[in-house]
């Protein structure tokens, strides 16, 4: 793996204020497969299924128990699971098991943890709730969403926008907006093969090869 940019982030033991002029090597203990960088932190998934994480640590984002810190080495992810994903966002990341179950860590704000509990943060990774077995997920500015085996789309966290694909009030209230601090199946009959979670809106891919958004308009692409 190689990165490139603020030196904080490119878990490469330079230091904050350094910034490279070329791609440097990321100092993991394997062979990565898949990475994601986001908000000033990033993860790495070694071919062994180990995650990785590295850079800002505001609340817990890493998943390594760690205190809130610059981290300019890779840090292995707490707990003995097996990974097959993972998403980083600004101040949590989301992942998936090798068995398609999700867990987040970070900043619970507004529920986008997922855990259905007001847990604050979560330096480690907290189990979504509801026993879904996923197959894509990922992790947005104040929610996040995934795809179960069925194709269904299943979001969670902030509601202020219609990101969670439901009615503002399906939910109750997390931190003084509508949230729905567990997975809410989108309210629709399509089916998704990919999703994405933005800030204040989310996108997937439906079976049928159609691009269809939800949530704040202004930033979805479908014009006026």
């Amino acid at each position: 793996a190689y990165c490139w940019g603020d030196g904080r982030a490119l878990g490469a033991d330079l230091q904050p204020g350094e910034y490279p002029p070329r791609p440097v090597t990321v100092h993991l203990p394997g062979r990565a497969v898949s990475l994601s960088a986001e908000h000033g932190h990033t993860c790495a998934l070694l071919d062994t299924g180990e995650l990785w994480c590295w850079g800002v640590s505001e609340a817990g984002e890493l998943g390594s128990g760690e205190t809130p810190d610059d981290y300019l080495s890779p840090l292995g992810v707490a707990g003995d699971l097996a990974w097959a994903a993972v998403d980083a966002g600004p101040r949590l990341t989301c992942a998936l098991t090798v068995d398609g179950a999700a867990y987040c860590w970070g900043d619970d704000a507004a529920g986008r943890l997922g855990t259905g509990a007001d847990i604050d943060a979560g330096a480690t990774p907290q189990p979504v709730a509801g026993g879904h077995t996923f197959t894509a997920i990922s992790a947005g500015a104040t929610h996040a969403c995934a795809v179960d085996t069925e194709g269904v789309a299943w979001c969670w966290g902030e509601n202020e926008t219609g990101a969670l694909g439901v009615p503002y009030d399906a939910g109750g209230r997390c931190d003084g907006v509508a949230c729905v601090p567990e997975p809410v199946a989108v309210d629709t009959d399509l089916r998704f093969t990919a999703i994405g979670a933005g800030a204040g809106y989310s996108c997937g891919i439906t079976t049928a090869g159609t691009l269809v958004c939800w949530g704040k308009r202004d930033l979805m692409g479908i014009g006026r």
